[in-house]
């Protein structure tokens, strides 16, 4: 038997759930009285809880929040095959030609003058750089809408 009182979880413990209890709390129940006058408080405060009435809202809160959800849409589970047929189509189209040709793009390439790539690279940049800062603006424009 146990020479220490049972803490307040284990008194509560065997409230709930007797038959999970270890057998040295149940024979300090049995002979102690402190402990008993502690389970007969919390047995009576659990009872006390148990008539309560479940608290309610005066109001259908389930109906003010469904209001307030936007409706659901089903989204559309239809596969766009001829969307994936032209698309595969045209990287078929570019892609067959660049293998074959392979070995003559590599060559032109290489022939380069360095100028003319630097050409190429210089033009590029300014246009690159134009729809950055586009795609930028649109973003924030829709990140204020958002945020109000």
């Amino acid at each position: 038997m146990r020479t220490s009182h049972l803490s307040e979880d284990a008194i509560q413990q065997y409230i709930l759930d007797a038959t999970g209890c270890e057998a040295d709390i149940i024979e300090h129940l049995w002979y102690c009285e402190i402990c008993k006058a502690k389970l007969a408080n919390y047995q009576s405060l659990f009872a006390a809880m148990q008539e309560q009435p479940r608290p309610a809202f005066e109001f259908d809160l389930a109906g003010l929040v469904l209001s307030q959800l936007p409706a659901e849409t089903k989204e559309s589970t239809r596969i766009d095959w001829p969307l994936y047929l032209f698309v595969s189509a045209v990287f078929s189209l570019i892609g067959i030609p660049l293998y074959w040709l392979r070995k003559e793009i590599a060559t032109m390439l290489a022939g380069m003058i360095p100028f003319a790539i630097g050409l190429i690279a210089i033009s590029t940049i300014p246009v690159i750089l134009f729809q950055s800062i586009e795609l930028f603006k649109k973003y924030k424009k829709q990140s204020d809408a958002l945020n109000f």
